[in-house]
């Protein structure tokens, strides 16, 4: 055929549509259309690669292999029917690849092991990028179902018995028995295993070959898991307290309690206090606007002047000059020496250098992680003879409780304040805050009264 410049404006724009359909149709196998210009009418052709298996040093090795197929019945003038036609032409690319792999594998290729191990490995294999983290936690999750099925249903290591029911059993044991560390699963740990598991399931159910039901898995009834909302009794919240103001100078402590004060008094995640950001707060109305779990933003204001106080020394020095730095709470804590109580000797002089009394370590340009933070609650737990099972959480869940307390049940504002999407987990907290003062039962006389 004759190429011109606008049979070439024709052929980008083809390759953009088949890209926005591929999307739309969440066709995400690599292959894509090729056109012949040496032909007489510009017949097309499908590229796609196939795995293969190579010797090396006494070794299988897979790779992959280009192939090619012509559209016998379809040429450049086809391009809009070809639009229209994309879906056959992946299951016709599937099929073809999914023979290869059946014949690679040995056998039935019903193996859920074999299958874990191909949707782990889709990123080279699929035009969708996915990053590494999606792909860790993906395999974390497959990998733990299938460890529970060689442990508990060996019989069911099929494909096509991963079922609704199957997955119930496996969830409700996560949740009463607990996984590989023994820790029993919550309802947020059960719900993401299972997006993980039905993703892998419906990606599998794409591939013509297998003959799987797709959405077979979808909106399935999850084991119900008692929530925690158990946090500190009232001398336990006593206790903290008075050790805030004791020991909010403190060199050991002096970093810890403005975070814990944060904690308690907004009921934010840990995650977020610690990934606080200057360029977030709203200095002139005392409001932090930040990006919370599940990418929502969400603000919260610093109402309590003590808190306000805290934060505002951290942000801009006496002059009120904003210091060069990115985090509110930047690293910023002392080590401990050889001598004094734990290296931090009350009334010593010595600063950022006194190796035996302790030494401060200051960096603007670094945060305190999760981590830090949680081993110093979990210090401050023990040096308070707390409930050993309290952890920074436990200052959200006070929060939620408090907060219900003082605006009457107000569910749906309290969900709001903390970033719940949905009201039920707030919702949970409600029978916390009946108190004795708290109204139990009506008073018939005085409604009778009032009609009257």
């Amino acid at each position: 055929m004759k190429y011109t410049k606008v049979h070439q404006q024709k052929w980008d724009r083809f390759k953009k549509e088949v890209l926005k359909k591929k999307k739309r149709l969440h066709i995400y196998t690599k292959w894509s259309f090729q056109l012949d210009k040496n032909t007489k009418d510009g017949n097309l052709r499908i590229t796609y690669s196939i795995p293969i298996q190579i010797e090396r040093d006494g070794e299988l090795i897979e790779r992959n292999k280009q192939q090619k197929i012509y559209l016998k019945n379809r040429t450049f003038k086809d391009l809009d029917i070809l639009l229209s036609e994309l879906q056959d032409v992946d299951n016709r690319v599937n099929k073809l690849r999914d023979d290869v792999i059946e014949n690679l594998q040995g056998g039935d290729g019903d193996e859920i092991e074999f299958w874990i191990e191909k949707y782990l490995n889709r990123d080279k294999e699929e035009i969708k990028s996915i990053g590494r983290r999606t792909i860790e936690s993906d395999k974390s999750s497959l990998y733990d179902y299938l460890s529970w099925l060689k442990d508990n249903k060996p019989n069911s290591l099929s494909i096509y018995n991963l079922t609704k029911e199957l997955l119930l059993q496996y969830f409700t044991h996560r949740s009463k028995v607990g996984g590989v560390s023994g820790k029993k699963w919550s309802n947020g740990s059960i719900r993401t295993s299972y997006r993980r598991i039905r993703g892998f399931y419906n990606w599998m159910a794409r591939k013509t070959k297998l003959e799987l039901e797709v959405g077979k898995l979808n909106n399935m009834d999850m084991p119900k898991v008692q929530v925690v909302t158990e946090s500190f009794s009232p001398s336990e919240i006593k206790k903290i307290s008075e050790f805030m103001n004791k020991e909010k100078k403190h060199r050991e402590w002096g970093w810890f309690i403005p975070m814990l004060r944060t904690l308690l008094l907004t009921g934010c995640r840990l995650s977020e206090v610690v990934n606080m950001k200057i360029e977030d707060i709203d200095i002139d109305n005392r409001e932090w606007y930040f990006k919370g779990k599940g990418s929502k933003f969400r603000k919260t204001a610093f109402r309590d002047n003590e808190l306000w106080k805290e934060i505002k020394s951290r942000i801009m020095d006496k002059d009120g000059k904003m210091f060069d730095k990115k985090y509110v709470f930047h690293m910023d804590y002392w080590k401990q020496g050889f001598k004094g109580i734990k290296g931090y000797k009350k009334g010593t002089k010595g600063i950022k250098g006194d190796y035996e009394l302790g030494f401060q370590i200051v960096d603007y340009q670094r945060r305190f992680t999760t981590s830090g933070v949680y081993h110093k609650f979990k210090k401050m737990v023990e040096q308070l003879s707390l409930n050993e099972k309290l952890s920074p959480h436990s200052c959200r869940r006070f929060f939620i409780t408090e907060m219900l307390k003082k605006t009457n049940g107000n569910i749906p504002l309290v969900a709001q304040l903390v970033g719940h999407s949905t009201w039920d987990v707030v919702r949970m907290y409600s029978k916390s805050v009946i108190s004795e003062d708290t109204p139990t039962n009506i008073n018939l006389k005085e409604i009778v009264s009032k009609t009257n």
